[in-house]
């Protein structure tokens, strides 16, 4: 459904919570109900959408938050392994 442009900017000064509260307390007429309605289902969507990608963002922060500590891991256990081989050479020496 295509929502009146001037239906559409009087909803957009009201904000979501007042449009379903006028929406639940028989505030519209008929004619401005159904455009609310359309308006609604269009904003929980984009807030649906929002909320998936803010999910995605934080799925990939977390996956490369992980491969970074995977990333010290290694570097640390390369580290104890050079210092293994220098005391065992320091030992072997003396």
């Amino acid at each position: 459904m295509v929502i009146r442009d001037d239906y559409r900017d009087l909803f957009e000064k009201m904000g979501l919570d007042k449009v379903i509260s006028s929406l639940e307390t028989g505030r519209f007429g008929a004619s401005k109900i159904k455009h609310a309605k359309a308006w609604v289902g269009e904003q929980e969507r984009a807030q649906k959408l929002e909320g998936e990608s803010s999910k995605a963002s934080s799925n990939r922060e977390q996956i490369r938050i992980a491969n970074s500590a995977k990333n010290a891991a290694w570097a640390a256990a390369i580290a104890a392994i050079i210092a293994g081989i220098c005391a065992v050479i320091t030992v072997l020496k003396s």
